[in-house]
């Protein structure tokens, strides 16, 4: 990790983003997640009268998607993407729901026109 190579290209990367803010451009992250809507702790607190129980579905409900972008400014507004599916018709890994085509819509339709000109990702 600490290579020459790999130092020289972290700092190069350091000086362009101190350059951009320093030029008031505004630096968009953007990241996306799952969830299951069915997912349940396996264990749980309980006292001696043994209220607490646990009911885990099997393979029922949906998975989430969930996209989003923010700057220093907080959340780009209007661009939260929640998409859901049936878990049955979902693949144990999750980037295959999260397909090209979703992402580019999200981030033509919903990304793109709710962050100020001359940002960058």
């Amino acid at each position: 990790m600490e290579s020459r190579r790999i130092v020289e290209l972290r700092q190069e990367y350091l000086r362009k983003i101190k350059g951009y803010r320093d030029s008031n451009r505004t630096l968009i992250y953007l990241d996306e997640t799952w969830f299951d809507t069915h997912d349940v702790v396996k264990y749980g607190w309980v006292d001696d009268t043994k209220n607490c129980s646990l009911n885990t579905p099997c393979s029922r409900g949906k998975r989430v998607i969930i996209l989003h972008a923010g700057s220093k400014d907080g959340f780009v507004p209007n661009a939260l993407l929640l998409s859901a599916k049936n878990i049955t018709k979902s693949s144990a890994d999750y980037h295959e729901d999260m397909t090209a085509d979703l992402f580019e819509k999200w981030f033509v339709e919903q990304l793109l026109p709710n962050i100020p000109p001359n940002s960058l990702f």
